[in-house]
């Protein structure tokens, strides 16, 4: 019984996700290109950020590991 209903829900969320991204892709399909320049402008302008931020993580959760292992 719980098989069944764990597979109704992912079966639900595959569905819903998918539908979630059609309509984003309608939505981008419909839109300006003057509007898809300044998204992908944007996003290309916080790509170093975010690698920065994933580095700085990255080494923190390193650091953590080396230190609580070698307690």
């Amino acid at each position: 019984m719980s098989s069944r209903r764990n597979n109704k829900n992912a079966h639900s969320f595959e569905k819903s996700n998918y539908e979630k991204n059609a309509r984003r892709r309608e939505l981008y399909r419909l839109m300006s290109s003057k509007k898809k320049e300044a998204l992908l402008a944007r996003r290309r302008e916080k790509r170093p950020e975010l690698k920065r931020q994933r580095l700085s993580i990255s080494s923190t959760n390193n650091n953590l590991a080396t230190t609580s292992s070698s307690v």
